[in-house]
């Protein structure tokens, strides 16, 4: 390179090479030439340090933490910042600031996915929100593992880069008490969910294939939204032993006929109404009660009709409260003596009354002051029933129980000498715990009977 000067003017020459490479030509017989062969590779033997090829390349964590690592996050600073440490500073800040925000979403997601249960878009966006901001709660530790800044000549235009590597680890505890709490997720898997279904179409006999269809499909909704259905084959033993106590027969439950045992079920099914104090005994099986009743199935001018109603209610705190309710019909072109065809329309109306009905329930369990106070969507409600003690007994009883740290205390009933609490735990566990804590009280309350289908646990001292 020579340089020529005249003046304050500075001229630069340029002096271009030409480089030859040597490279093998076709040879003249065409691209098939087998002659040619490719040079050998070389060898080395490698000596590295195996310990530094296993050690660990991420922080560890515990199954309670959601480890977030992010690598090389690339961020410009600000050039019309004089100060050009605040300016990088500031820059790196934003790439945490966001990196944070994306590492709660990351865990909250993962907390929604482990708990598998439904979760309200809207509420919960917010409440993730809500936990970024108040991070010192839920991060147990981060850090920043790299900081670099790309710099360019002084006179470019081209404005810094900052380089960023960091973690954060962050309870996963604390996260899903309060997306539980605060109606992020809705912990539907603690309400056992028992499905009647009501035959109330005048003038036309019992439909089984239909009447299959939609129990199913309800049953299936609420399963695959995350609520434990007891399904009536679980409890039918129990039901027939209540029918015989009261006096009925369950010849037809058992009958050959295949339409009369289908009808005896179908009745049998429906605890409220075939039991006396049906509701009670079915707070022994269920916490959610979905009903669905059949109104109308009708043909009219070549169209076929089917209308149906369906209410959700929840047993709390002793007693059965209507949460939510639905209804929808559909109309379609009539094909005389098809039954596929009624059982596609029957279908149709209840995945969709199905489909309203659920997020409506999902919605006012999660508003429900007692969700607020679970933690990890295990609690029940327990029915506990004392025989053989007068009323002062019982008193003492109720009166020592609500005072229990182990549950909560929903409420008694003297007259059947049944007291209500919830509980986070199974119910043999909850039997035994009960036993020993009114035993240390002087109260002898028997040994607790129950049944591993059922909420209900009998302490008899006969």
């Amino acid at each position: 390179m020579k340089y020529l000067s005249k003046g304050s003017l500075v001229v630069t020459t340029t002096l271009a090479l030409l480089a030859f490479f040597p490279f093998a030509m076709a040879s003249d017989h065409g691209d098939d030439d087998d002659g040619y062969q490719p040079p050998t590779p070389k060898v080395q033997e490698l000596t590295l340090n195996q310990d530094e090829l296993l050690s660990p390349t991420q922080p560890n964590s515990s199954g309670d933490e959601y480890l977030a690592v992010y690598e090389n996050i690339r961020g410009e600073v600000d050039k019309t910042v004089s100060d050009k440490d605040k300016a990088r500073k500031n820059a790196v800040r934003s790439i945490i600031v966001a990196l944070k925000q994306r590492a709660f979403r990351e865990a909250a997601e993962k907390v929604n996915q482990e708990v598998a249960q439904p979760m309200d878009l809207t509420q919960f966006n917010q409440v993730v929100n809500r936990a970024s901001n108040n991070y010192q709660r839920f991060i147990n530790e981060w850090k920043i593992t790299k900081q670099l800044v790309e710099t360019q000549s002084t006179y470019s235009s081209t404005p810094e880069v900052v380089q960023i590597s960091a973690f954060f680890k962050i309870n996963k505890v604390a996260l899903r008490s309060i997306l539980i709490s605060e109606g992020g997720i809705t912990p539907v898997a603690k309400y056992r969910t028992y499905v009647e279904l009501f035959w109330n179409v005048q003038d036309k006999d019992i439909h089984p294939e239909v009447i299959a269809t939609v129990i199913g499909n309800v049953e299936d909704k609420f399963r695959q939204a995350g609520y434990e259905v007891i399904e009536f084959e679980q409890i039918k033993g129990d039901l027939v032993a209540l029918m015989k106590k009261q006096g009925k027969s369950d010849a037809d439950v058992y009958a050959t006929d295949e339409l009369k045992r289908f009808k005896a079920n179908l009745e049998l099914r429906n605890i409220d109404k075939n039991f006396v104090n049906g509701k009670r005994i079915l707070a022994d099986y269920a916490d959610l009660l979905v009903g669905v009743t059949i109104n109308s199935v009708e043909v009219q001018n070549n169209e076929l009709t089917v209308r149906m109603t369906s209410n959700a209610t929840l047993f709390e705190q002793g007693e059965w409260l209507k949460l939510a309710s639905s209804d929808y019909g559909k109309t379609v072109p009539h094909v005389r003596g098809s039954t596929a065809n009624l059982i596609a329309v029957a279908k149709q109306v209840t995945l969709a009354i199905s489909e309203d009905l659920e997020p409506k329930v999902r919605k006012q369990l999660g508003q429900r002051k007692s969700v607020a106070k679970i933690q990890k969507g295990q609690e029940r409600n327990f029915s506990l029933i004392f025989k053989g003690i007068d009323k002062a007994q019982f008193n003492e009883i109720k009166s020592r129980l609500s005072k229990g740290s182990k549950w909560q205390f929903d409420g008694a009933d003297f007259k059947s000498r049944v007291i209500h609490l919830a509980y986070e735990g199974s119910i043999d566990g909850l039997s035994d715990l009960v036993q020993i804590y009114l035993e240390g009280a002087g109260i002898t309350p028997g040994i607790g009977e129950y049944s591993g289908s059922r909420n209900r646990i009998i302490f008899s001292r006969d």
